[in-house]
């Protein structure tokens, strides 16, 4: 249970740093398919021990389907909102003289991401 936990709270806080990594160099090409790997890579190696779902998201789908506990679930979105938060710090501590926005893209509005993440 222990490891599970950890495997979440660690793969959330690689795969932000990732992300953060990413929006840094700013090429839309190469972007998608480094956080693409890095999330397949991660969910590889972290499926034995916790199925590897990263997100809080695709944690809650489990459970809707039954693929995952309840309880389970909840452990799971700690340990990866708490990743997240600590990747978040750990970026603003190693980018510091990057400023980072947080929004969609010029073309793309708000509304699209909660599309998505909806579905």
């Amino acid at each position: 249970e222990v490891a599970s936990i950890l495997c979440e709270f660690v793969g959330t806080f690689v795969l932000v740093v990732t992300v953060r990594c990413c929006e840094l160099t700013g090429s839309s090409t190469w972007n998608a398919i480094a956080i693409a790997s890095m999330f397949v890579a991660l969910t590889y190696a972290m499926w034995p021990v916790s199925e590897g779902s990263m997100n809080p998201a695709l944690s809650f789908s489990l459970g809707l389907s039954g693929d995952l506990r309840w309880g389970t679930v909840v452990r799971n979105w700690g340990a990866q909102i708490t990743g997240a938060l600590a990747a978040g710090v750990a970026c603003i501590v190693f980018f510091l003289p990057k400023s980072m926005q947080l929004k969609p893209a010029e073309s793309f509005a708000p509304w699209y991401a909660t599309i998505i993440e909806m579905v």
